[in-house]
């Protein structure tokens, strides 16, 4: 996917990996009722442990942050992914997550967020 300039955090243009539980959500959006949609949404936020007074803007911002470095421990990769410098990746989101953790992040779909064991914040 590509991130043009006016849509990128520090205004450049960036191509970006999408995982492919990422792309699941998107389609998944896509073919839904945006009350469908946002039914899913609400049971996945219920089932990470958090209640919709908690959910900030940019939450899955950070939360995709910390769990990607935490599952590719590549400061650099994850940099570049998200237009971030190693430095606030170390200052916002070194050691937050535990790699297996991380990994279970990834996975969780549409089609198995009941199932699927969430971790909860901490």
């Amino acid at each position: 996917m590509t991130i043009t300039g006016k849509g990128a955090k520090l205004r450049a243009r960036r191509v970006v990996e999408l995982s492919d539980n990422a792309v699941e959500w998107l389609l998944t959006c896509q073919r839904k009722s945006i009350k469908q949609a946002r039914k899913s949404w609400h049971r996945l936020r219920v089932n990470c442990g958090y209640k919709l007074v908690d959910w900030l803007s940019d939450t899955l911002r950070h939360t995709a942050l910390s769990n990607h470095l935490a599952a590719h421990q590549n400061e650099g990769k994850t940099a570049n992914w998200a237009g971030n410098s190693p430095n606030v990746l170390h200052k916002h989101h070194k050691g937050l997550i535990q790699v297996d953790n991380a990994l279970a992040y990834w996975l969780v779909t549409p089609s198995n967020v009941d199932e699927q064991p969430v971790p909860k914040a901490a």
